[in-house]
């Protein structure tokens, strides 16, 4: 293993160390909400009933999927794009489709 090499897995390290103190506390601070209580008519509920008041699950997994179907969708529009560019200069030039 080169230094360079070494460098870089210590520095991976360290970054998943951080990224694992970050999910703990995000961990704690949920466990805390969830356990958020609050007084109604005299007496002590749970704050949140439903997952949902604390995760939408479906607006979270909206965001992911509609994030990479759309970078999809664009680069293969990117793409075709460049191809249609491409040909109209080719004919342009006087180049022949071969046909």
């Amino acid at each position: 293993m080169t230094f360079f090499e070494y460098k870089l897995r210590m520095k991976a390290y360290y970054l998943k160390e951080i990224d694992d103190i970050k999910y703990f506390v995000q961990k704690e601070l949920l466990k805390r909400k969830i356990k958020a209580t609050e007084k109604r008519a005299g007496l002590v509920v749970y704050k949140y009933s439903k997952v949902s008041e604390i995760f939408d699950y479906e607006k979270a997994e909206r965001e992911v999927l509609g994030k990479y179907k759309d970078k999809d969708k664009e680069d293969k529009f990117d793409r075709l794009r460049l191809i249609a560019s491409r040909v109209r200069k080719f004919k342009e030039e006087g180049g022949s489709d071969g046909i």
